[in-house]
């Protein structure tokens, strides 16, 4: 009976947790979960064994940047099936349905822990009833960033999801994958491009990726300067430099106590790898740059803290008569500014007249430019060279030359030295010149910015109705795809009436345009051609006089009883209806003839006609329902005054 009764029990327990939909990770997943402090990791291993929304269970690790998961309902059967002995191991009599849930659960992990899969990404991949196991049967996959959203719905924001799953694609273990702290010449080949294992992100753009002979002040200094590669194999996937410095302090001028190195800015393929840096810095005991960039200088992270602070390393053999000038330099992320007198790095770009004679270490050929005094720049917030210098107008500031460009047309009031990043100055590729920004318009034809003046607004698309878009379709005037819009014409006259949209436009797009017989252009929408006309003699069946009509649309000549010969003429309706003005009422009323007179004779009614073959009588109606087509749409456009002016 109690046997009985315990086996129930289970299936109930089981039924619930199916029902409950209560989420477990692997061993595994929560031990990459647990080297992670950040909300919501603490969060997901919080919610495990408890009831959530969303029918996801049993989540292990899967490819990079995704996990898989099983629903209660698939793993119900497996259960069953692998822990036949379950009944026997729990006191069901005396646990809540959580307690027990966790029971099954332990007994899982245990069982998953004493396999030891091969797989670093977890799984049970050697189990011996692969069948059987949750891990390996009925999986879905899910994106790590996607799985947060559906258990903590509205609760991230996506800065949030990005930052973690970053994290925690950075505590994930890799075979092949290791740091590794190189110095001397090793720094030097760990540079070259040729040894990375893609050339992309930070570390393939990096304007260091492929240079030779300008790391002497890294080689030449292994006490002080050394070089932390994440290597996979025989490639890396990213570096960092690491400086011992000889002092530092912070922004109250209190020297900084119980740490000596400092991880400079750190070079990656992807972005998630970043992170990976950061916490072998941490774990190091190391300072590391906060802000991945070459302008600035002094934020630095200890201990998950961000704070400003002044270092200065010193390189060569100070003391013992060392040369400190290496004649060729790299490109310094954050030891901008050197001595090499004293042989000291500092990390700043100060160029103030008490530091004349110093290096400036921002020329990414090696070179370097020299402190001499100088000018105060309000845009750098700093001294520089006054040959290096150029002075802005609009700012009435000096500027370093080097990143200044010129607008000389414009405004006079805008014209001057501006620096390269200056929002208020665009680049006009049709002139090659800098302009300010309001006395320009964005071409969105071109993708770039244009000098106003030489701009104009082109038609660009023009409907079958003859409306136009009402878009900035900004070109230059000298552009040979558009042309000049005949103001005084009539075909412009009747567009300008009725759509208001044509009053903005003095160009038009060349390919929505026609020249007409007279080599004027005018739109393709109401182009047409007319033909000359034989002038028979009146009678009772042709009693209309059309001398001075010399062309006629083949549809109006056909209506009219006049026959069309091969010379012709291309026109837009708008003048062709003008021109015939006094015939438009007459032309209406005999197409409704015409029109009538041919339905018949698709209909077999009205007057004989001769008989054909069944052939010969398919191509006859075919021809007829051409012309009737053609003679229906003229007789419409003139009940509605269609392009009539």
């Amino acid at each position: 009976m109690i046997s009985r009764y315990n086996s129930f029990s289970l299936d109930l327990l089981l039924e619930k947790a199916i029902n409950e939909s209560m989420i477990y990770f692997s061993p595994f997943l929560r031990k990459q979960l647990g080297k992670l402090s950040d909300d919501i990791s603490v969060d997901l291993l919080d919610i495990e064994a408890t009831d959530i929304k969303p029918d996801i269970t049993f989540i292990d690790l899967d490819k990079e940047g995704f996990l898989s998961f099983s629903t209660m309902r698939n793993v119900k059967k497996l259960l069953d099936e692998k822990f036949p002995t379950i009944k026997d191991r729990l006191d069901l009599d005396n646990k809540s349905n959580k307690d027990l849930a966790d029971d099954i659960w332990y007994l899982h992990d245990q069982q998953y822990n004493n396999l030891k899969p091969s797989s670093p990404l977890g799984g049970m991949g050697n189990y011996i009833d692969s069948d059987k196991d949750p891990y390996v049967k009925s999986r879905n996959q899910i994106a790590i960033g996607r799985l947060v959203n559906k258990v903590f719905p509205g609760k991230y924001n996506s800065k949030q999801v990005e930052d973690f799953v970053n994290s925690f694609k950075a505590v994930i273990e890799k075979n092949g994958e290791h740091f590794e702290i190189v110095s001397g010449d090793d720094i030097a080949f760990w540079y070259n491009s040729d040894n990375y294992k893609e050339r992309s992100g930070t570390l393939g753009n990096s304007c260091m990726a492929q240079k030779r002979n300008i790391f002497n002040i890294y080689v030449k200094n292994p006490d002080v300067c050394r070089l932390v590669i994440l290597r996979e194999d025989d490639k890396i996937l990213g570096r960092a430099l690491v400086w011992k410095f000889e002092s530092i302090y912070n922004g109250a001028g209190e020297k900084f106590e119980g740490v000596e190195y400092f991880m400079d800015r750190q070079y990656t393929i992807k972005d998630s790898d970043v992170n990976k840096f950061r916490n072998f810095a941490k774990e190091q005991g190391w300072i590391y740059k906060t802000n991945n960039n070459h302008h600035s200088f002094t934020n630095i992270t200890y201990n998950g803290k961000e704070m400003n602070v002044d270092m200065v390393v010193q390189v060569g053999r100070f003391g013992f008569g060392g040369d400190y000038d290496y004649s060729r330099y790299p490109y310094m992320d954050t030891f901008r500014r050197y001595d090499p007198r004293i042989g000291k790095l500092y990390n700043d770009d100060n160029q103030e007249s008490d530091q004349e004679g110093c290096y400036i270490l921002e020329d990414t050929g090696g070179g370097y430019s020299e402190v001499e005094g100088g000018v105060w720049s309000e845009w750098h917030d700093r001294m520089i060279a006054e040959d290096d210098a150029v002075y802005s107008e609009p700012y009435g500031d000096h500027i370093l030359r080097d990143y200044a460009v010129r607008v000389d047309i414009g405004n006079r009031r805008r014209r001057g030295w501006y620096h390269q990043d200056d929002d208020d100055v665009v680049y006009d590729e049709w002139i090659d010149e800098y302009v300010h920004v309001d006395d320009s318009v964005y071409s969105e034809a071109y993708g770039y910015s244009l000098f106003d003046e030489n701009a104009v607004r082109v038609a660009m698309n023009i409907e079958s109705d003859g409306d136009v878009d009402n878009d900035d379709n900004w070109h230059h005037k000298n552009d040979s795809d558009i042309i000049e819009i005949d103001t005084d014409s009539m075909w412009y006259d009747k567009f300008s009436d009725e759509f208001r949209a044509w009053r903005n436009f003095e160009y038009a797009l060349k390919s929505e345009m026609s020249k007409n017989y007279r080599g004027e252009w005018i739109p393709d929408v109401i182009k047409t051609e007319i033909y000359k006309v034989s002038q028979p003699k009146q009678d009772e069946e042709n009693p209309f006089d059309i001398t001075g009509y010399e062309y006629l649309h083949p549809v109006d000549a056909l209506a009219l009883g006049y026959e069309v010969g091969d010379e012709k003429r291309v026109i837009d309706w708008i003048e062709y209806n003008d021109s015939i003005e006094d015939l438009i009422v007459i032309i209406g009323e005999k197409l409704e003839l015409k029109v009538q007179r041919y339905k018949d004779i698709l209909n077999n009614e009205g007057q004989l006609r001769m008989s054909f073959d069944e052939e010969e009588e398919k191509e006859y109606k075919s021809k007829i329902k051409s012309i009737l087509s053609e003679l229906e749409s003229r007789l419409e456009s003139i009940e509605n005054d269609e392009w009539i002016y």
